[in-house]
């Protein structure tokens, strides 16, 4: 499973966003996924047991640890690595600009 996303954000940062005029503000990031109250945390636990064993970039933050990190407390969080994000309205602008081109009228 890690691997066919690992492509589809490879094909995404080595084809798509090259080929058009600007980039969509393609950028890497890790994200925080937390509990919004201390019965969430099981599901984020087997989440959490779900991803790693496929191998993605994944941790578990106790609460002690998301203090230590962010300026808030929570009772459980997940954080991934590798996630990627564009602004998916000049993202759809610059393919709808780019197949403009390419359509001779």
């Amino acid at each position: 499973m890690f691997s066919f996303v690992w492509k589809r954000y490879e094909c995404l940062k080595k084809k798509v966003v090259p080929s058009l005029e600007e980039d969509p503000d393609f950028k890497i990031r890790r994200s925080l996924y937390y509990a919004s109250n201390p019965e969430d945390t099981s599901m984020l636990k087997e989440e959490y047991a779900n991803l790693k064993s496929r191998y993605f970039p994944v941790d578990y933050y106790t609460k002690k640890e998301i203090e230590e990190h962010f300026s808030f407390s929570k009772a459980g969080a997940l954080v991934t690595g590798n996630d990627t994000g564009i602004n998916p309205y000049k993202h759809a602008h610059l393919l709808i600009k780019r197949q403009i081109k390419k359509v001779d009228y």
